[in-house]
């Protein structure tokens, strides 16, 4: 009885060093592995998310301009600084820049970008009082993208005829 009770108190119990290693290393690469996935997926849903908030930015102004809020047309200034702080401002009255009255700014997300309007350069969308049409007879079209991937991009198009796509 006395030799039983040795063999089972010098029986080892737990994990060797190899095993704990060989576990923390395969928690490393599925940890790396899903930080990765999750970056991707949170940039991916930062872009939706703004080309939604245009494309809802749009129906409204064109929405206020049907409606002939403020007995006016409505439009969007959209402004591509070429980097940073990009952004968007809400007008009616006259044309932008000359005597228009600013309803709301927008800036983008640092981690969104135009491809259009391109660097340096803007785009202005006007929609006619009461129609809702487009003062302009060509489509416009906004491009959204992100800074670290220009490959995945939304695009926004405004028609002549007012209607807005996404």
């Amino acid at each position: 009885m006395e030799i039983e009770k040795n063999k089972v108190s010098n029986s080892r119990v737990g994990f060797t060093l190899i095993e704990v290693l060989i576990v923390i290393g395969i928690m490393a690469i599925l940890s790396i592995a899903g930080s990765r996935n999750f970056v991707g997926y949170r940039n991916k849903n930062r872009l939706k998310l703004a080309g939604d908030e245009i494309n809802s930015m749009l129906r409204t102004v064109r929405d206020r301009a049907i409606s002939q809020e403020e007995n006016s047309f409505w439009g969007v200034y959209f402004r591509n600084v070429g980097g940073t702080s990009n952004y968007m401002v809400v007008y009616y009255g006259k044309p932008y820049g000359s005597g228009h009255t600013t309803s709301s700014i927008k800036y983008l997300d640092n981690s969104i970008t135009f491809l259009k309007p391109a660097s340096n350069n803007t785009t202005t969308t006007q929609f006619s009082a009461l129609s809702g049409k487009l003062n302009n007879s060509s489509p416009v079209d906004i491009e959204i993208a992100l800074k670290a991937d220009n490959k995945s991009s939304s695009t926004i198009i405004v028609y002549p005829n007012g209607r807005v796509e996404y």
